[in-house]
């Protein structure tokens, strides 16, 4: 699952990286030039390009403006910080993978000599029990994305997705399914009724925000 997000583009995320802290005291758009080459290596990412600007606003109007942000199962997401516009955020930022954890906290300590920008990587694997309790033990935050993650994890049923959305501290979670099929198709029901259903059973509100590619439901806890 992991190999799908990145294809051949792996090892490229690297070099353009180098480049990125070779030239981190360059203007602002040659600094915005490279994010969006760095982003373009996971298929997440990329497919967000369009939009990513413009789904940070939308989803702050209803959350507030962050100073602290969770992002499980991050992958690359980290990397469109830039598109946020926040000053001093705290930024926590997890994945299953080590390597791709590693690659963010080498990206969180580059970006805090352009802005107040305090990142921290702690890697989580959300498929086991052990993860869900390293998420209980993470400090609150004011929002938490689950981008792309709830179809990975939900392997027979939907209980692990309902067991990390209960176990985040934070005000709002941010839960994202994409709109397509495997081939490429747009899905002809889009909405995820389980996941209404489950946030309101839990007492829950959400907006949904949509997409050409992905669905967001903001979650108010």
């Amino acid at each position: 699952m992991h190999g799908a997000y990145y294809g051949k583009r792996s090892d490229l995320r690297y070099k353009l990286f180098e480049k990125l802290r070779k030239n981190i005291h360059a203007d602002e758009e040659k600094i915005i030039e490279l994010h969006k080459k760095i982003l373009y290596c996971h298929t997440s990412a990329r497919e967000r390009m369009s939009f990513y600007e413009e789904l940070y606003q939308e989803i702050f109007t209803i959350t507030g403006t962050p100073k602290s942000i969770l992002d499980l199962g991050c992958g690359m997401n980290p990397v469109s910080y830039l598109f946020m516009h926040l000053d001093h955020l705290t930024y926590i930022a997890s994945d299953f993978s080590q390597i791709d954890c590693d690659f963010v906290q080498a990206y969180f300590d580059l970006m805090k000599e352009r802005h107040s920008l305090q990142g921290t990587t702690p890697c989580i694997n959300l498929l086991d029990s052990q993860g869900i309790e390293a998420v209980q033990r993470l400090p609150a935050v004011d929002v938490a994305f689950l981008f792309k993650v709830s179809d990975l994890i939900d392997r027979k049923g939907h209980k692990p997705t309902e067991q990390v959305v209960q176990t985040v501290h934070a005000k709002y979670i941010v839960v994202s399914f994409s709109t397509k099929t495997l081939s490429g198709e747009q899905m002809d029901k889009r909405r995820r009724v389980w996941f209404e259903m489950m946030t309101e059973r839990l007492g829950y509100s959400f907006t949904i925000i949509e997409k050409s590619n992905e669905l967001f439901y903001v979650v108010k806890k």
